[in-house]
């Protein structure tokens, strides 16, 4: 849910990195990060929003959780919780995370494929990507059976199918047709 707060925490985060002469790149991963963590632990986000758990045994979670992480981003998640936000952590988060990429002129991409690709094809795709559009891609693979083979590469713009699914879809439509 985007709304004011989500839009006003995420600047802060931004510009508070930008202030401190953070390394934007690592940051924008580990914002990315963020959003996967929430997003998939929502009982990590429930005791964050806890009004019987006291904010030091809140900020000892935190730090234990998040100890690899710059310290920009422990500050953050701390302060939401002190202003009684962490409801709202995943959405500030996945906000922040649109914000950087924003700033960062980078893209997120995601390469659908029958079975998982190597690092160096997805290297090649970004390669390939980059070269064409002139901007900096970041590439995640999921996996869809439906493909049967190939892939399938959806940016925010554009969608490039290459999977046999596709191509068969293709050919069914040629002889619908009649065509070649």
């Amino acid at each position: 849910m985007t709304n004011a707060l989500t839009i006003n925490y995420a600047i802060a985060l931004l510009d508070a990195s930008k202030e401190e002469k953070k390394d934007l790149y690592l940051l924008e991963k580990e914002v990315s990060f963020c959003v996967e963590i929430f997003k998939n632990n929502r009982d990590l986000a429930r005791f964050l929003e806890l009004t019987t758990v006291t904010n030091e045994e809140k900020y000892k979670v935190i730090d234990n959780v998040f100890k690899d992480f710059d310290s920009i981003i422990v500050n953050f998640i701390k302060l939401i919780v002190l202003r009684s936000r962490a409801h709202y952590i995943y959405d500030i988060f996945k906000e922040a995370e649109k914000k950087f990429n924003a700033y960062l002129k980078v893209e997120k991409v995601i390469v659908y494929s029958s079975e998982p690709l190597s690092i160096e094809n997805l290297e090649k795709i970004k390669k390939a990507l980059e070269s064409k559009n002139n901007k900096r891609y970041e590439l995640k693979n999921e996996i869809d059976k439906a493909l049967i083979g190939g892939i399938k590469v959806v940016t925010e713009n554009d969608i490039y199918d290459a999977s046999v699914k596709q191509k068969i879809e293709s050919m069914k439509k040629a002889l619908l047709k009649g065509g070649n």
